[in-house]
């Protein structure tokens, strides 16, 4: 479902996806494709039609800039993160060129909040402000 401005639309998210966003917009499609891109491990389908190639990273640990960079992150990253599954997507709100979500996450540790926020160009992502807090850690 597409939603036209002033339009009345149900507040009932798909059952069938564990991204509860009610409205069908492009921003919650890109969304969602990115997550499907993150859950299936496809760094380089990710990098290359979602950041723009002057895309920026920031995070309060770290700072990627950049394709080059970006490849060198995700690599790491899936180094790192041996198992990644977002859970459920908690918060969202959006405009035509920026949205941003909390999200519950299961990793090999637990289970951890992420917070993320983007700002879009030409529909790729230039600017992606990213934290976490870890929520439950798994003993072994």
């Amino acid at each position: 479902m597409i939603v036209s401005p002033g339009a009345v639309v149900p507040l009932t998210p798909d059952p069938n996806t564990h991204i509860k966003i009610a409205v069908d917009t492009p921003m919650k499609r890109f969304y969602e494709e990115h997550v499907t891109l993150l859950d299936s491990r496809d760094f380089e389908t990710l990098v290359r039609t979602h950041y723009h190639e002057d895309a920026r990273i920031v995070s309060t640990e770290y700072l990627v800039n950049g394709h080059a960079e970006l490849f060198k992150h995700f690599a790491k990253y899936t180094g790192l993160m041996a198992y990644l599954k977002v859970v459920s997507t908690d918060k969202w709100i959006e405009s035509e060129t920026t949205f941003a979500f909390e999200a519950t996450a299961r990793t090999q540790w637990g289970l951890t909040r992420v917070h993320d926020a983007f700002w879009l160009r030409e529909g790729r992502i230039v600017r992606h402000f990213t934290g976490s807090i870890p929520l439950v850690r798994f003993v072994r």
